[in-house]
């Protein structure tokens, strides 16, 4: 949207023979006004620059606020004002993910939140990147490396989290999404399933117990109010070949045994390649800690509150309180709900 608005911004430019004020004034107010304008000051011999030709009271003021603050920025001390430095390098990279990644997956790896990733990636509006591209993602620059590191030691079901089940008899796609955790859509697109029933003793993609679908990216529609960076250790580590327990935890800078303990192993114990070790917890200290989010979630059509409790882990009652609703309250698409994320950890 950014780039767009430039190319527009210098088309504009183009338009009006290199002037930047009546280009920023088109960008405000509309091309055809200014054309109009520029025309009837030039047709009563009048000048056709900005401060000259007739604008709407609102683009008359839009242009000299920018001007100002143009000013403002370049010469704070003259006003009396002092910012706050802003480090003119960049705060994010694109990164190649080879394939559709599952978007829980990808931010886990990278050792960042998943409401930090959907934050700089918000066109995605399913739990999957899109499988037909463009196949990368926008990262915190200083996660970039060691999600490419681990990326690379996946398969393509691994990126997507995915494991395969034999259809039995008596299953049915919504059976399956609540054995596996997941939604109905995220079954069918995973299968490209468009609609129907699964047939018996077909083989169906479904999300591996070690990748549950987090709520909060796959319902893309949620706004986190307030975000904490994460510390760029990555959470977890992808094994490649020749590594072991001991290596992996001199690489991390951590005790062989804290990293078995961490993983329910022995620090002696041989692990495979593209095993998936665990480097930090959800919590650091001990005990029992709490912290609390709140975001947004916009409703879409045949949502229900007794669902939407249920994929962020909350009771109905609760939604019900946040909000406002009685038991008669219908939702509606386009409705927002207020939610209140409660996260405890044991260690």
């Amino acid at each position: 949207s950014t780039r767009a608005a430039l190319d527009y911004l210098q088309s504009l430019h183009d338009r009006f023979n290199g002037d930047w004020l009546l280009a920023i004034a088109a960008y405000n107010c509309g091309e055809a006004l200014i054309d109009r304008a520029v025309a009837m000051n030039r047709a009563t011999g009048h000048p056709v620059d900005f401060w000259n030709v007739w604008l709407p009271g609102e683009t008359r003021a839009y242009v000299p606020k920018l001007l100002a603050m143009k000013r403002l920025v370049m010469d704070p001390a003259a006003f009396g004002l002092e910012f706050s430095p802003i480090p003119n390098q960049p705060y994010f990279a694109r990164v190649g993910t080879i394939s559709q990644v599952n978007l829980k997956l990808a931010a886990e790896i990278a050792g960042i939140t998943p409401e930090e990733l959907y934050e700089l990636n918000p066109a995605f509006h399913r739990w999957a990147t899109d499988p037909g591209g463009p196949h990368y993602l926008l990262m915190p620059i200083d996660a970039a490396d060691v999600f490419t590191e681990n990326i690379e030691q996946l398969s393509a079901d691994q990126r997507l989290g995915v494991s395969h089940y034999t259809v039995r008899r008596g299953d049915s796609v919504a059976s399956l999404a609540r054995k596996f955790h997941t939604t109905v859509n995220v079954i069918r697109e995973l299968n490209d399933m468009p609609s129907g029933a699964p047939t018996v003793g077909n083989d169906l993609r479904v999300p591996s117990a070690v990748t549950e679908l987090p709520e909060k990216v796959m319902l893309a529609a949620a706004r986190v109010d307030g975000h904490g960076r994460s510390a760029r250790r990555p959470h977890v580590q992808i094994v490649r070949r020749g590594d072991s327990l001991w290596t992996i935890a001199r690489h991390n800078g951590m005790n062989v045994n804290t990293l078995a303990r961490l993983n329910g192993m022995h620090p002696d114990d041989a692990l495979r390649t593209g095993q998936r070790i665990k480097l930090t917890v959800a919590s650091g200290g001990s005990g029992r800690s709490a912290s609390r989010r709140r975001l947004y979630y916009t409703v879409r059509e045949g949502d229900t509150v007794s669902q939407i409790a249920r994929l962020f882990q909350c009771s109905v009652p609760q939604i019900m309180a946040w909000n406002g609703l009685s038991s008669h309250s219908g939702l509606h698409a386009g409705q927002k709900l207020r939610i209140h994320l409660h996260s405890h950890h044991k260690t």
